[in-house]
Order: structure tokens, then C-alpha cells, then sequence
């Protein structure tokens, strides 16, 4: 049986996450792949123009990178990428290791998997990027 892949991305307009498995009656989102293979996400908030002096468009706008779901931490909360995590005295983003080829975070003596990960979500990368820089 095959994993099914989940997405979220930050939408700027309404300052939240929507997400690749849910529902909205408010706005439409679409995840898809680029020619060079990489995920992008767009949302549909409504139309513009008054269909009167102007035709109406729909309002495209497209959304930060997409983070991809990883697991789930030990309370039961989604993981993914973005998530800033606290572990001891490490405050850090998960974020995928190219050269590991795994999700994991960086300290200050390298790269670190979350196989066996104990510690908590802070926060995440859009609503409090402050988090990082107090952890210096």
C-alpha cells in the first residue's frame, strides 16, 4: 500500500496554513508540480472585477512553498517540514537533509534525524520566526 502524500502551505492572505487532504468552503487551493518537478501551491479567493465596466478574473495568488507532512509527534500533532521544534536547551526548524537524504534539524554540530526525536513543537517558520532567533 502506498503512502499518501499530505501538503500545507501558508496562505498570506487569510495568514494561515491550508492543507493538501482538507476542504474549504471559503477559497479553492490547488497543489501541483512545476516543469522542474517542484510542488507549488495557489489558492482562489473569489473573483475581481465588478463584471461590469470590467470582466471578472479570478484572484490567483500563489502560496509560500509547500511543506511536506512527516510524521506525527508523541501528543498526536502532524509534523511537517517548517515546524519549529524545542528539544533541550535546541531550539530548531525541521527541514528535509539533502545529504542524509531524511528529515531532520541542525545544531550547532550538524545534522540531526528525528528518528527518536523527544522533544516539542514551538511553533512554525510563518507565525513565529522569533523562536530561531532567540535559540542563537
Amino acid at each position: 500500500m502506498m503512502r499518501k502524500h499530505k501538503y500545507r502551505a501558508w496562505d498570506k492572505e487569510i495568514e494561515d496554513f491550508v492543507y493538501s487532504d482538507k476542504q474549504y468552503d471559503d477559497a479553492w487551493f490547488a497543489f501541483n508540480q512545476d516543469s522542474d518537478g517542484r510542488l507549488k501551491a495557489y489558492a482562489l479567493h473569489g473573483m475581481e472585477g465588478d463584471g461590469i465596466d470590467e470582466p471578472q478574473t479570478p484572484c490567483m495568488v500563489e502560496l509560500e512553498e509547500p511543506q511536506q507532512y512527516i510524521t506525527k509527534y508523541k501528543n498526536g500533532a502532524s509534523m511537517y517540514e517548517g515546524d519549529l521544534i524545542k528539544e533541550g536547551d535546541i531550539t530548531a526548524m525541521i527541514e528535509w537533509d539533502e545529504r542524509f537524504v531524511r528529515f531532520g534539524y541542525r545544531t550547532d554540530t550538524g545534522s540531526v534525524g528525528l528518528y527518536g526525536f523527544c522533544g516539542e513543537k514551538v511553533g512554525n517558520i510563518y507565525e513565529n520566526k522569533d523562536l530561531l532567533k532567540n535559540s542563537d
